[in-house]
């Protein structure tokens, strides 16, 4: 049995596991997401809308921090299944190589005296676009022009670091002298393009200990082939539309090819135009086909994913106004800056002239992401409801038991072949005659006879009385009177007793 221990030891085994929350009404977890944008700011124009307020933050804050939606887990721990949202994506594109770098060495007026001309060495940083800084060397003094150009159709973001008035111009051209290609520290300037483009967002999320983590697992390309510009239905105006065909079954499927949709067999979104169309067709001319009643299935189940195209070309408008400007900045006695005058978005951008490709690029992509989660916080108005939260299982951690099969497998041969072993035992016991001294079932041979003679005659008791089995010792022993005496040793000893005394 001390071998056979460990093995039953080892059987059940003890382990934290997650467990689905019992209580109905806490068991569901849920993730905010969106299908459908609203903007929430007023029409400014001809197929424009200003950004609210809280649009505006949303994107400012995107340079300082990006934010993150809050999840409802009741029990801390939660899965959510994959789910989809529509947000803003970016993408950058280092094209310092396009940049040109020129020196003059002229006179200006000095800054604080006007009337005093003093020599200034001005270095010009432009690009082919006509996008350019000017950097200007007085004795104690820089003064900087630092420009973000926004390209409104495309809402691409073109940034521009000049080089300053010490520049070397023998390294004009990105990768000679002693830079490694692309490095905007060493070489003295950079330039980047930026785009923010509509998109379609694919996460996985889970929330351990509190904690939520969600992760991209793929996005629409940033080519806008897969949108439509369509009249919305229930009076959304103009929307900016895709279909995710994934989301669509068989009969779905057919349905649309039928009224003439085309499907891309290399992607999963297509452009998408509204058959409920509010303005073009009128709700009340298509409320009852067959059509319309399949697209208000789709939208109910999160399928279409579509912004209102007024606030898409207001987005551009305030990117415009709000990176574009100039910096003017201080320098010490030791030619660190010590001030800047200008807006605090560009003031952020340059960093103290600490800027790099990499910085940059994460800046853009923080506005989108915290634009995004703002989109998906407040998705605006949504006529079918078709922003609904992701949703996955609360679950609770508990200690559960593991039964370890194979450690048994010793543990129940041997008790197999103890049974066996048992049995045989009982078969060969009974089949034995009651005339054999079968003793080890009881003390009495013991007692009679002591462990070493033999009983009498023939393994007979010595006074004759008793026969060969346990049943005559028994039918002898309850005639015969014992005492406990003491021998001459000090011991005792049992001696038969008899009418006359001791024997």
């Amino acid at each position: 049995m001390v071998l056979i221990g460990p093995f039953t030891q080892q059987v059940l085994q003890y382990d934290q596991c997650s467990v689905m929350v019992k209580d109905f009404d806490r068991r569901q977890s849920q993730v905010p997401r969106a299908s459908i944008f609203i903007g929430q700011g007023g029409h400014e124009g001809a197929g424009l809308n200003s950004l609210s307020m809280a649009e505006q933050a949303a994107i400012n804050a995107g340079l300082y921090t990006t934010g993150q939606v809050s999840p409802k887990c009741s029990s801390g721990n939660c899965t959510v299944s994959p789910y989809k949202s529509i947000g803003y994506c970016s993408s950058c594109k280092d094209v310092s190589q396009d940049a040109r770098v020129t020196i003059e060495n002229t006179t200006a007026p000095w800054p604080l005296n006007a009337s005093d001309i003093v020599p200034v060495t001005i270095a010009n940083t432009s690009l082919p676009n006509g996008l350019s800084v000017a950097f200007g060397q007085y004795d104690s003094r820089s003064e900087m022009t630092y420009d973000l150009g926004v390209l409104e159709a495309l809402k691409g973001i073109q940034v521009l670091f000049g080089a300053q008035s010490q520049f070397n111009q023998s390294s004009t051209t990105v990768g000679t002298g002693d830079c490694d290609h692309g490095n905007w520290s060493c070489q003295g300037y950079g330039a980047m393009d930026c785009s923010l483009y509509l998109c379609v967002k694919s996460y996985e999320g889970r929330i351990i200990n509190g904690s939520f983590t969600e992760t991209v697992t793929s996005q629409t390309p940033q080519d806008m082939s897969n949108w439509n510009l369509t009249v919305g239905p229930g009076g959304f105006d103009y929307l900016t539309t895709t279909l995710d065909t994934s989301c669509l079954d068989v009969n779905e499927r057919s349905a649309l090819q039928a009224a003439g949709i085309t499907f891309n067999a290399s992607s999963s979104w297509i452009p998408y135009a509204f058959f409920n169309a509010s303005i073009i067709n009128g709700a009340t001319t298509w409320g009852d086909n067959d059509l319309v009643q399949l697209e208000r299935r789709l939208l109910d189940r999160g399928c279409i994913y579509a912004v209102n195209s007024f606030f898409d070309n207001g987005l551009s408008l305030y990117l415009n106004g709000q990176m574009n400007g100039t910096l003017s900045g201080t320098t010490g006695m030791y030619g660190t800056y010590m001030a800047f005058n200008g807006p605090q978005l560009l003031q952020l951008a340059y960093n103290f002239g600490n800027y790099s490709f990499e910085r940059t690029e994460s800046l853009v992509q923080n506005i989108s992401l915290s634009f995004s989660n703002y989109m998906r916080l407040n998705p605006g108005q949504d006529i079918y409801n078709s922003s609904f939260p992701a949703t996955g299982d609360a679950t609770e951690m508990k200690t559960c038991v593991q039964v370890q099969w194979a450690w048994l497998m010793l543990p129940t041969a041997v008790a197999l072949l103890t049974l066996v072993f048992f049995v045989a035992i009982l078969i060969s016991s009974h089949r034995v005659p009651r005339a054999v001294n079968t003793w080890k079932s009881s003390f009495l041979p013991l007692l009679f006879c002591g462990p070493t003679p033999p009983c009498g005659h023939d393994g007979d008791y010595d006074d004759g009385n008793a026969g060969q089995d346990v049943d005559s010792l028994k039918d002898l022993a309850k005639s015969i009177k014992v005492q406990l005496v003491s021998d001459q040793k000090g011991g005792l000893r049992l001696r038969e007793r008899y009418e006359g005394g001791l024997i």
